[in-house]
């Protein structure tokens, strides 16, 4: 915004600093990190989930035996 407004008084273009230039990549790294951590986030949920209703359906089944099974269906 103060790049912007800077340049807009100057009459041209505002030289990109490094340091701008590195917070606007960072922004966007940060943003690819996010999604992959709500994939990852909704994954373990749908494993929890299918694994609690592998151990409803079989009451033999250990959480450790229904999560890689769950894992397994799901990969």
């Amino acid at each position: 915004m103060v790049q912007k407004r800077v340049g807009d008084i100057m009459g041209g273009r505002v030289l990109e600093l490094d340091i701008i230039k590195a917070h606007r990549e960072g922004k966007s790294e940060g943003r690819t990190e996010g999604r992959n951590e709500g994939r990852n986030e909704e994954r373990a949920n749908n494993i929890r989930k299918l694994a609690e209703n592998y151990m409803s359906k079989d009451a033999s089944l250990t959480k450790e035996e229904a999560y890689e099974m769950a894992r397994s269906v799901l990969e």
